[in-house]
């Protein structure tokens, strides 16, 4: 592959997203497609919308373990709470030089 790891942060869907889009007299709508396995070894899509944000978290099952997974998610939730409790403080800082966010282990 390419890349194995991805980051995406998006804008938060629109409440309207089922509204048609018209293109030169083509009227498109957005279909949400579920694919069943994952494209690259780990893939966080964060969503941010005016009353917050809302992550997902998909990951190659070959690679990591549910509990992983979940630790990942508290140590980020963790991260942003930090970040956004001292904005200057240095990202090394705010992640604890390498060490669990949090009091994760």
């Amino acid at each position: 592959p390419l890349y194995r790891v991805m980051f995406s942060l998006l804008p938060a869907p629109e409440a309207g997203l089922g509204d048609l889009l018209a293109l030169g007299g083509l009227r498109c709508r957005p279909v949400e497609v579920e694919v069943p396995i994952s494209q690259v070894d780990l893939t966080l899509e964060v969503f941010e919308g005016g009353a917050g944000s809302v992550g997902k978290l998909e990951y190659n099952t070959d690679l990591f373990d549910d509990a992983t997974a979940r630790r990942w998610g508290r140590e980020y939730a963790a991260l942003l709470a930090a970040a956004l409790a001292d904005p200057g403080m240095p990202l090394d800082v705010l992640a604890g030089n390498g060490a669990p966010v949090g009091g994760a282990t």
